[in-house]
């Protein structure tokens, strides 16, 4: 569960209309990650729209629908093109087009500026705000997780305690209990970033007991104990969503740490052997285990059939096929899907690689001189 700072996506009725239409290209567009073409579209309904006199799109109308969508569309497309002036004004705006929700878009502004780079600005002016309206929970949550990002921890400390708070009332975006969940749930990474990993399974633990959609999350807290080396602690989170192929391989994962690697061979021999369905996660834990049976041809011929077949290609999949391409030798395929994995993790808020994905090329890539050129690549990405 992560926490949501982007104000709302607008839902744009699907009524025929050329507004309507130009609005779902843009946002096609948006997914292909064409921005200046979803600025452009964008930008003319906006233009269109806002020149129309106001009588003509009062707050309760389709038009005004239309315009706020478009705006809002406009101010992420802004942002993804770096400019982030333009995004703030538009903020400005919106505060006046989609005035129920004003509050989003003056937290947005402030958002934007630590996006922009001036956290120190950023922050201040979220701590404004909340400290303006001291039970409003967005305010209050909303610095608790900027603060988390910029590592201000004993900031992120008070605004989250204050949220956890307001939590229980919090209206209108989600009930009482998963309100208090996502709150759990932020303080789970606010203990993970310090490396507090005993709080941190305990917050994700009560996140979990208000809302079994948590459960998703499994395996992120699998991992943080793995990298934290704490075998037994690991353990306890195998089963539930993490049964069936995925949990097999963490089983067998955790027996070669323990040193146990005949166990952990036979369990992954078991692994790629049985029947199963071809699920996305399967295909990704079963590349692995050939991986670390050394056949890593065998993943290679797992992924590439699955990129080849979905036509995209995600940061998992492109690390677990660099992996492979290394330990084959071929260095060349290695840095191009090291290099995919990295600029989707950068366009992904807070993701980034993690010690516990370096072991694996730590431990089965053979070039000595490979491992240490993808090393670095991998260091400036690494949390």
């Amino acid at each position: 569960m992560a926490a949501t700072v982007e104000p709302f996506q607008l839902r744009v009725p699907d009524i025929p209309g050329s507004y309507y239409d130009r609005i779902m290209e843009a946002r096609w567009r948006e997914e292909r990650g064409e921005w200046e073409e979803a600025a452009a579209i964008y930008q003319r309904v906006v233009d269109r729209i806002s020149n129309l006199p106001e009588r003509r799109r009062p707050a309760d109308s389709d038009l005004n629908l239309y315009l706020a969508a478009s705006a809002a569309g406009l101010v992420r497309a802004r942002a993804n093109l770096g400019d982030f002036e333009a995004a703030q004004r538009l903020c400005e705006k919106l505060e006046l087009w989609d005035a129920e929700d004003a509050h989003r878009w003056r937290l947005r502004v402030h958002v934007l500026r630590i996006d922009q780079g001036l956290v120190d600005e950023g922050l201040a002016g979220l701590q404004q705000l909340a400290d303006s309206d001291p039970d409003n929970f967005d305010y209050w949550y909303t610095l608790a997780n900027e603060a988390i990002d910029a590592r201000r921890f004993d900031l992120a400390e008070q605004a989250l305690a204050r949220a956890t708070d307001l939590a229980p009332d919090a209206k209108p975006d989600s009930d009482q209990e998963n309100a208090l969940a996502e709150v759990y749930f932020t303080w789970f990474d606010f203990y993970r970033e310090q490396r507090r990993w005993q709080e941190a399974g305990r917050e994700w633990d009560k996140a979990l007991a208000l809302d079994p959609a948590v459960e998703e999350s499994q395996e992120k807290v699998l991992r943080m104990f793995l990298e934290a080396e704490l075998w037994d602690d690991a353990q306890r989170y195998l089963g539930g969503a993490l049964a069936g192929p995925v949990g097999d391989y963490y089983q067998a994962f955790i027996a070669y740490r323990r040193g146990d690697k005949v166990r952990a061979r036979h369990l992954w021999r078991k692994l790629v052997e049985a029947d199963q369905e071809e699920e996305r996660l399967d295909r990704n834990v079963r590349a692995m285990a050939w991986c670390y049976l050394d056949e890593p041809f065998r993943a290679l011929n797992i992924l590439l059939h699955e990129v080849t077949t979905s036509r995209e290609l995600q940061a998992r999949v492109a690390l677990i096929l660099a992996l492979a391409w290394s330990m084959e030798g071929n260095a060349e395929a290695a840095r191009a899907d090291l290099g995919i994995a990295t600029k989707i993790l950068r366009e992904s808020a807070g993701a980034k690689f993690s010690q516990l994905d370096w072991y694996d090329f730590e431990e089965l890539v053979q070039d000595e001189g490979l491992k240490a050129e993808l090393r670095a690549a991998f260091e400036t990405e690494m949390r």
